[in-house]
């Protein structure tokens, strides 16, 4: 799906990135390394206070908890900027913003068969013995590991989101991206409440939370990629989720979070 809505200067039509649920991507011609995402008018507002929001603020807080990563896990979440609306705020039809520009990805689908490779307008999505086919070795399946799940915690125990379809890319640099946040909400302990979460566009389903049961269940189905249950990975995966969570007083939290994902998984 390929939008086009002005803002000629700014946006290479000619460098298509990739598509998502309600905008495309493209290069820019202001830099090689920056990346123009443009919405529809109608989906404007939500994108602005949610997934451009979402983004940033996100990339705040792994910055300010990064020293509790391992030393080896490096966490990256691309900055995002310069929201505005085109063609002009007098007369708009679409919105863009820039955000940093991701070279080579490769889709760290760990929750899914080990040798799933496919590629897809958005990039590859690889398995663990895929990953090892291309040259990884098992230390490097374990920074990554470790560094989705590091990550996961810090944005469901730090900054209070469920980080719900958020994906975890590796770079040319062998850095984690955590990107794609359109479908994220915040949650509170303050029972009962709603939360409206977004599956797919214009798909709704509404989540009632009236206890810690039910926001470890809303929790534990938000988590993505993490290896499945079988899968030696997924103890490491586990017991880094929860470490995590220890330095924000939610290590029971997080364990009954994991008790829920090997109960639906």
């Amino acid at each position: 799906m390929k939008l086009l809505c002005g803002g000629d200067d700014i946006i290479n039509y000619n460098d298509f990135i990739g598509s998502g649920t309600h905008g495309s991507v493209y290069g820019s011609y202001l830099s090689s390394m920056i990346a123009v995402k443009i919405f529809n008018i109608q989906n404007c507002d939500d994108v602005k206070r949610g997934e451009f929001a979402f983004q940033e603020t996100s990339r705040l807080h792994v910055m300010k908890y990064q020293h509790l990563f391992d030393d080896d896990v490096i966490i990256n979440i691309p900055k995002v900027y310069g929201f505005k609306y085109l063609p002009t705020t007098h007369n708009p039809k679409c919105c863009m913003y820039f955000m940093d520009r991701l070279i080579n990805i490769v889709q760290l689908a760990f929750n899914y068969d080990r040798l799933y490779d496919e590629t897809l307008s958005s990039g590859r999505y690889v398995g663990i013995d895929t990953l090892k086919l291309m040259g990884y070795t098992d230390k490097d399946i374990s920074m990554m590991n470790r560094s989705i799940a590091s990550c996961m915690s810090i944005l469901h125990y730090g900054m209070k989101i469920d980080a719900y379809d958020v994906e975890f890319v590796l770079d040319q640099q062998n850095k984690i991206n955590a990107i794609d946040y359109d479908k994220v909400n915040y949650y509170h302990e303050n029972y009962p409440y709603i939360i409206k979460r977004k599956l797919a566009e214009n798909q709704y389903e509404n989540c009632r939370i009236t206890n810690q049961h039910q926001l470890s269940r809303f929790l534990a189905k938000a988590i993505m990629y993490c290896p499945h249950i079988d899968y030696k990975e997924y103890e490491e995966w586990k017991n880094t989720y929860i470490h995590i969570a220890t330095h924000f007083n939610k290590q029971h939290l997080a364990e009954h979070v994991m008790t829920q994902y090997e109960y639906y998984f």
